[in-house]
């Protein structure tokens, strides 16, 4: 079976703040992540994949992040959200 490499950008991006817990940073041009003081920032991504193919199946998936310079906080955690409802928009603390 021949193998095929599929790009696939977020549908939507944010990121959340542990002392402005009302604040949604959907509308910022960059993403914040990690510790400020007592302020945690946690960034949320979003992938919509289509349905693969008859007999397709996925053999890896590579997540590359972009920096603008500075160094990234420590160790970066993935997680999965079990709620996919969330928008750029709408995620909060």
């Amino acid at each position: 079976m021949a193998t095929q490499e599929l790009g696939v950008r977020a549908s939507d991006d944010s990121y959340t703040s542990t002392a402005r817990r009302s604040y949604n940073g959907g509308q910022a041009t960059k993403l914040e992540v990690g510790r400020i003081g007592r302020d945690t920032r946690v960034t949320y991504l979003k992938f919509t994949v289509g349905k693969l193919g008859s007999g397709a199946s996925v053999a890896g998936a590579q997540l590359r992040l972009v920096t603008d310079g500075r160094a990234l906080p420590g160790t970066l955690t993935l997680a999965r959200v079990a709620d996919t409802k969330w928008t750029e928009k709408t995620v909060t603390a």
